[in-house]
């Protein structure tokens, strides 16, 4: 286990983590942790590390309430297989941050696609087929058993692979509906 951390707390290019995954790039930071681009050593293959940080400040019943969050969408995820969904392969804590290993999604978000070719907006066809592509993961995600509701739509959460794919990502308000249960909508 080698970690490096840059001035800004994310980890820096060369970082080894479960003397397995090498850290090449950061690809997004934010509030909660940070998304990298890495390559695993034993598979030698390309692959995505999830990063979640625990937020500053918490009592430690919110600190088990986040281990909790974090080992639900892993265990999620994993169980996962869609075309469309990226791939679990490992799940691990290291110095109180927890990680995610996927496979890795060659591509951009739609909101980046947006913001670069969508003045005024983005062509038709191509709009309508991603919409019947995240229909259809929608579909596979309700008809499990338990159904998995997927709570967080955006342009940011939806992946175009090189490969013409759209695939739904961070699953992190994914929300398993136990059949047994009373769902109450709350204000």
């Amino acid at each position: 286990q080698r970690t490096s951390l840059s001035p800004s707390g994310s980890l820096t290019a060369g970082t080894l983590l479960e003397n397995r995954y090498k850290i090449i790039t950061l690809i997004k930071a934010g509030g909660m942790g940070a998304v990298y681009k890495a390559v695993d050593d034993k598979l030698d293959s390309i692959c995505t590390v999830k990063e979640l940080l625990p937020p500053y400040g918490v009592s430690p019943q919110e600190l088990i309430q986040v281990t909790e969050w974090f080992k639900r969408e892993a265990k999620l995820l994993a169980k996962l297989d869609h075309p469309n969904l990226p791939k679990v392969s490992d799940y691990f804590a290291y110095k109180g941050r927890y990680y995610l290993i996927m496979n890795f999604i060659d591509g951009e978000n739609l909101e980046t696609i947006l913001h670069k070719e969508g003045k005024p907006g983005l062509q038709e066809e191509k709009v309508i087929e991603w919409a019947k592509q995240v229909l259809n993961i929608l579909k596979y995600l309700h008809n499990l058993q338990p159904p998995v509701i997927y709570r967080d739509i955006k342009p940011s959460n939806i992946m175009l692979h090189r490969d013409g794919r759209a695939m739904l990502i961070d699953f992190g308000i994914a929300r398993i509906i136990n059949h047994d249960s009373q769902i109450k909508k709350t204000a």
